[in-house]
């Protein structure tokens, strides 16, 4: 199957998803400030009954729900590199370096429904 990155996706009653969007769905857990950005913890259905739930944090300017509030959202993917650091394999003392990524979403509009 081809995918194509530049191609909009249907999220729904006429918007449709940009490269890098993705639409969350859950409850709020809870709703943190740190200087000017809210931080917003979305606990997302589980796959099963025996799998665990994902817990996701959005970045956003505004506060977009509270605590115990089921919402839809849709948020931007981006990340970026953080500082290498070097590290040693146990099994072959072989060092080398690791560049870490760090993942964030940003908060882009609550969906209806």
């Amino acid at each position: 199957m081809d995918v194509v990155l530049d191609k909009p996706m249907a999220a729904g009653k006429g918007r449709t998803l940009a490269a890098r969007e993705t639409v969350i769905f859950g409850k709020i857990l809870r709703v943190r400030r740190h200087e000017k950005h809210f931080y917003t913890s979305i606990i997302c259905p589980a796959a099963d009954e025996f799998s665990r739930p994902s817990i996701v944090e959005l970045r956003s300017e505004a506060r977009f729900g509270d605590a115990d509030e089921k919402v839809r959202v849709i948020g931007a993917l981006g990340g970026y590199e953080g500082k290498a650091y070097r590290v040693v394999d146990k099994d072959t003392g072989e060092t080398r370096m690791v560049t870490p990524v760090v993942h964030f979403l940003d908060f882009v509009e609550k969906v209806a429904g």
